[in-house]
């Protein structure tokens, strides 16, 4: 699951009407005499409520966050793209530069000359053990450009990577100054705690924020919630655990990318920092290798996670009377999925080098994983135990199987 972005100045706006009316609005005469003759209040403070009416509304900012940030995934793969072929696609372009950088590597001059048979009988003779990874890198790197050119693929064109990595980062940021009012007190609270103990500390102080991070995180991973919680439903655990493992692969993966690029001090929402990763092609392999890593621990570690929670959902399954079935459902539920993705976080942090010696943030990262957890758990664990009510009431209780 995935927190929102630690850049928490992007939720407060200055309003441009601000200064306009300050300077439009001219005291009155009268208020000096009023002042003089009305006593002042001493109402008090009154106390900030600590509750959020609009969970709701952070749930569906945090779907809605999804597909932004799956295209800006996309876009940030593209420059990758980009930034491995051009060298390539330039010397394709300019057939003496082409020549040249193949002289340069240690192909013969005429070697683009000779036929698919001679390049082959070259290459074992020179190099009966394979082609060095140099000269291997060129031919693979000129075949592609030269498809690249062919197709007239946009991802080869500078501006296009440009435009496209500039337009779905601001996207993105928009969507994220969109959303609804953040306790950012409460927020940063969170975010600043220090170990294990002061991290849950954080969270009973600050019970509005934490919901209210919950809510978005919970929302942002509700299509793997759903898919998984219907797999374990009608499959059980084989199927769950598939679910869980390919899909925890796939959303984990994106918001890998994010948390690998604040690990290398960029901004995900900074669209100025976004589109420089185009001339840094190194940087980007990174990326995009620690991001698959961290996306793959998440599915290791979660796929038996997801397998538990299919064999205790599967309909048909359970012994004893209803309460019996539904407290385990409703009970075990959210606490397996509550140590999968505490789990999970734990492992992927660790193995992309942000564990908790080197991961300021860690402790609250993972804690808040697992409260995301015990949500999705409970959500997961609804449906069956409604199907669990409704085969009660229409006679097919199995209360003599336990």
């Amino acid at each position: 699951m995935a927190l929102p972005s630690s850049n928490l100045s992007q939720y407060i706006l200055p309003m441009d009407w601000d200064e306009e009316y300050s300077s439009d609005i001219l005291p009155m005469d009268w208020d000096k005499e009023l002042s003089s003759n009305v006593l002042p209040m001493d109402w008090g403070e009154e106390p900030e409520e600590n509750i959020d009416y609009n969970l709701g509304g952070h749930f569906v900012h945090g779907l809605q966050r999804l597909p932004k940030r799956w295209d800006q995934a996309q876009a940030i793969e593209d420059a990758q793209v980009y930034a491995n072929l051009r060298p390539y696609a330039d010397i394709v372009e300019q057939p003496d530069l082409e020549t040249k950088a193949f002289v340069d590597a240690g192909f013969p001059a005429d070697y683009l000359d000779l036929s698919t048979e001679d390049q082959y009988k070259w290459q074992t003779e020179k190099y009966p053990g394979g082609l060095p990874p140099e000269l291997d890198d060129l031919l693979k790197g000129r075949m592609q450009a030269t498809m690249a050119t062919d197709v007239e693929d946009p991802r080869i064109d500078p501006e296009y990577i440009t435009e496209n990595l500039i337009n779905t980062t601001l996207a993105l940021k928009k969507h994220q100054a969109q959303g609804p009012q953040l306790d950012v007190a409460g927020v940063q609270n969170i975010m600043n705690s220090k170990g294990f103990l002061d991290s849950v500390k954080s969270f009973v102080e600050n019970p509005k924020a934490t919901l209210q991070l919950t809510a978005q995180s919970i929302g942002e991973s509700s299509p793997l919630i759903v898919l998984t919680g219907l797999a374990a439903i009608a499959t059980g655990g084989f199927g769950a655990g598939a679910v869980q493992g390919i899909g925890s692969y796939s959303i984990n993966y994106l918001f890998g990318i994010s948390q690998v690029l604040e690990k290398y001090g960029i901004d995900p929402n900074n669209p100025q920092q976004i589109a420089q990763l185009v001339d840094n092609p190194e940087l980007l392999n990174k990326i995009f290798d620690e991001a698959r890593t961290y996306g793959g621990i998440h599915a290791a570690v979660e796929m038996p996670f997801g397998v538990a929670v299919g064999k205790i959902l599967k309909v048909g399954t359970g012994t004893g009377g209803l309460a019996r079935r539904l407290t385990t459902k409703l009970g075990a539920t959210p606490l397996v999925s509550a140590v999968g993705e505490w789990s999970g976080e734990a492992a992927a942090l660790t193995g992309i080098g942000q564990g908790p010696s080197q991961y300021e943030r860690f402790w609250p990262e993972v804690n808040l994983e697992a409260i995301a957890g015990l949500g999705a758990g409970e959500a997961m664990a609804i449906p069956g135990a409604a199907i669990d009510i409704a085969q009660t009431a229409m006679g097919r209780d199995r209360t003599a199987e336990g």
